[in-house]
């Protein structure tokens, strides 16, 4: 959206530059040039420098916009990233301590059935 106003904005600024260049040319390009002429060829250079001025401004502050735009975007962009780092981090932690609690419960039932095994076996000397 932003983009395409600064586009929008830079284009009129060509369009008044080249309209402006055109008056010009028109002006040099006739046979017989009088005041009028010339008056409203400056007039007409008048209004469209303070236009051309204001555009100008209009542009850095959407460029100024835009920049600002990137700016918080890429702060969300390495935010998401550090938040995705976190959680994986966390998880593997959680997973880790899950596959120790895991491995303890097993290693208590091998060592529980060993032993009733173990006791339900008649001795040698029986």
């Amino acid at each position: 959206m932003i983009l395409r106003e600064l586009a929008q904005h830079e284009r009129l600024l060509a369009g008044l530059m080249t309209e402006r260049a055109a008056a010009i040319s028109f002006v040099r390009n006739q046979a017989t040039t009088g005041n009028a002429e010339l008056r409203a060829l400056s007039a007409f250079l008048l209004g469209t420098a303070a236009k051309a001025a204001s555009l100008r401004e209009t542009v850095r502050q959407i460029q100024s916009m835009a920049d600002e735009q990137r700016r918080r975007v890429t702060a969300a962009q390495r935010k998401e990233r550090l938040l995705v780092k976190l959680k994986e981090t966390k998880f593997a932690a959680w997973r880790a301590q899950t596959d120790r609690e895991l491995e303890i419960v097993a290693q208590e039932a091998w060592t529980a059935v060993r032993n009733v095994l173990h006791r339900a076996r008649p001795s040698p000397g029986e």
